[in-house]
């Protein structure tokens, strides 16, 4: 025998008839020992009416007035502001122009490009190659106009503005002097960007739907979540741009921030002999930074600094608004040691004097040209130790002020080409630049490693 099968439905209820509860006689009165009410009488509801609230009310419920001013410097210029995530088409559009007062209108349109005008045209400018052709009728009528566009005839007698004159034939007879025939928003002198419109003039609604102003928008809400309108920021562009014009503040060179971001590790011996085209990809960036073990011995061993070459040094001291230069002579070089002497000048003189700077004073003794007044001479072995000794003999800077650079950045090599000779008139004696410092010592490290 099959089990009865369990269901879960509820079972339906059978229908119910529902009587209304019978009115009360009239003539039938509770008497008074009777204190339960018959369960057919109901008490009256009370309905109480909401009065309106008065002014205290309403400002206790209200809250604190609001401050316009503070308002709108939060919208325009906070990152918190609900311009920032609204949808700007949909406050800046073609129906809200048509919303604005006349005066508004107005002062807007000062603000606008052209472009957003309805009689913008396209002109082409003097230098365009179409206009190279033109007779002097075209220049005596454009002077007429005061350099502004001419209204030509078309063949059905109609005025056409902006017209391309391409020959002599084009041009009308007489010009007018009429100042109507001058179009103000259209200008052939002007390439592309005719005269500001005039303030009665028609702007164009597609201005409102144009590519160009939609990305406006788009910017102006990106500057304005990133707080560049705030006071904060207005007040640290002002300071840098004050700090640039008076010199206090500089960027960093190029090549300094490239050294900062991108440091090179010191190679190893290896890696320097290894000859240039036989080393792997791999050490390519090892040898890109083996030019610093390359010391100014080396240099001149190899004739890279010569006698008779002079060494400019110039470094700007920003923090002290100082710049010292100063020109040394290389006198001689060690056979041994290869120890370069130089010549330079005493105190903050810049340039050497007239007889050092000659070829024929490379042959007098060192010793000779360092007693006079003016010269002195120097024996280094580095670029560091030429520039401090150069910094000791200026004595502007303090050594406690003096920053750690690159001192091999710091001088330029001058020497005379080949055919040239001695230039009295010349500040250096007629040599020319040959190359910093630092970029020598690494054309020598890539031609020899």
């Amino acid at each position: 025998m099959d089990r009865p099968r369990r269901n879960t439905r509820a079972p339906i209820k059978a229908p119910q008839l529902i009587v209304p509860l019978p009115e009360p006689k009239a003539e039938e009165e509770p008497s008074g020992n009777d204190t339960n009410p018959s369960p057919t009488t109901r008490p009256a509801r009370v309905y109480k009416r909401k009065t309106a609230p008065d002014g205290e009310e309403r400002a206790k419920t209200a809250g604190p007035p609001i401050n316009h001013e503070k308002f709108f410097k939060t919208l325009m210029q906070s990152s918190k502001s609900q311009l920032v995530s609204m949808d700007m088409n949909d406050i800046i559009n073609a129906n809200t122009w048509e919303v604005l007062s006349e005066d508004a209108k107005l002062h807007l349109k000062s603000l606008l490009p052209p472009t957003a005008f309805k009689d913008w045209r396209e002109t082409l400018g003097e230098d365009h190659p179409a206009l190279e052709g033109l007779s002097m009728k075209v220049e005596r009528a454009k002077e007429m106009v005061g350099a502004r566009s001419v209204d030509m005839p078309t063949e059905n007698g109609k005025d056409q503005e902006n017209a391309m004159v391409v020959d002599d034939d084009s041009l009308p007879q007489s010009m007018p002097s009429d100042s109507n025939t001058c179009s103000a928003p259209n200008s052939i002198s002007n390439s592309l960007m005719p005269t500001h419109p005039l303030s009665s003039s028609e702007i164009s609604l597609s201005f409102f739907t144009d590519s160009h102003f939609h990305a406006a928008l788009r910017t102006f809400q990106d500057h304005l979540y990133l707080n560049y309108f705030s006071d904060t920021h207005a007040r640290k562009v002002a300071e840098y741009t004050d700090g640039i014009i008076s010199g206090k503040l500089a960027a960093p060179w190029k090549d300094e921030v490239w050294e900062r971001d991108n440091p090179v590790s010191t190679p190893s011996v290896a890696a320097e002999l290894v000859p240039a085209g036989s080393g792997s990809a791999a050490l390519s960036g090892a040898l890109a930074g083996g030019a610093s073990q390359v010391k100014l011995n080396v240099l001149a061993k190899r004739k890279v600094i010569r006698v008779g070459d002079v060494i400019a040094y110039k470094r700007t001291f920003s923090m002290l608004d100082i710049v010292v230069e100063k020109d040394v002579i290389v006198q001689s070089i060690h056979p041994k040691t290869h120890a370069i002497a130089v010549l330079t000048s005493r105190g903050t003189t810049k340039e050497l004097p007239k007889h050092v700077l000659s070829s024929s004073s490379m042959d007098i003794d060192a010793d000779a040209l360092s007693s006079g007044p003016a010269t002195l001479s120097l024996t280094i072995n580095s670029p560091t130790m030429l520039e401090t000794a150069l910094l000791d003999i200026d004595a502007r800077v303090d050594k406690a002020r003096r920053p750690n650079g690159n001192a091999w950045k710091a001088f330029n090599v001058y020497r005379y080409r080949a055919g040239t000779d001695y230039n009295p008139y010349d500040d250096r004696g007629g040599r020319e630049l040959h190359g910093a410092l630092f970029y020598l010592r690494a054309e020598y490290y890539s031609e020899n490693y």
